[in-house]
């Protein structure tokens, strides 16, 4: 699964299109960091239906999670881990 992420992030390299992505209707949380049991450092709560840029490839955690590194609408000054499942992009689901 890990491949087929990677390889959707890749295509919008590729195709040069802006990755953004929709916060799910619920909310998400926003980490600074990703380790083996998921998100560290929880950073503060995004609100669904606001926008989130992916700047950055998937990590995945021992869960086989995948997390994306950026930024959301409502705090676009600073950058962290969203799990993608709380996206309304996911190649892996």
């Amino acid at each position: 699964m890990a491949d087929l992420a990677t390889a959707y992030l890749d295509l919008l390299d590729a195709l040069a299109l802006t990755r953004v992505m929709v916060i799910g209707n619920s909310a998400a949380s926003l980490y600074s960091g990703v380790g083996a049991e998921g998100g560290t450092g929880y950073l503060f709560t995004l609100s669904g239906g606001r926008g989130f840029r992916a700047i950055d490839a998937l990590y995945s955690d021992n869960f086989g999670r995948y997390w994306v590194y950026g930024h959301g609408a409502e705090h676009p000054d600073r950058d962290g881990f969203v799990l993608m499942d709380h996206t309304d992009c996911c190649p892996t689901c």
